[in-house]
C-alpha cells in the first residue's frame, strides 16, 4: 500500500523572521518513506541540522510577507 501526504503551510511575516521547522513523516521499521519533497517559496537559505532527538530541523530566515 502507498499513500500520498500532501500539505502546505503558509506564513506571514512583518519582517524578516528566524523559524525553525521541524516536519518529517514517522513511520516504522516495517515502512519506509519513497520520496520526500519540501520546498520553500520564495527561496531562501536552509540549513539543515540534526536536534539531539533525531528530528531533522530546518532552519531559515523567513523573509517579510508570506512564506
Amino acid at each position: 500500500m502507498r499513500l500520498h501526504i500532501d500539505c502546505i503551510l503558509v506564513y506571514a511575516c512583518s519582517q524578516p523572521t528566524p523559524m525553525l521547522l521541524i516536519l518529517e513523516p514517522m513511520y516504522h521499521s516495517q515502512q519506509k518513506v519513497l520520496d520526500n519533497k519540501r520546498t520553500i517559496t520564495p527561496t531562501t537559505v536552509i540549513e539543515e541540522y540534526l536536534d539531539s532527538y533525531g528530528n531533522k530541523v530546518w532552519r531559515i530566515l523567513a523573509p517579510a510577507g508570506n512564506v
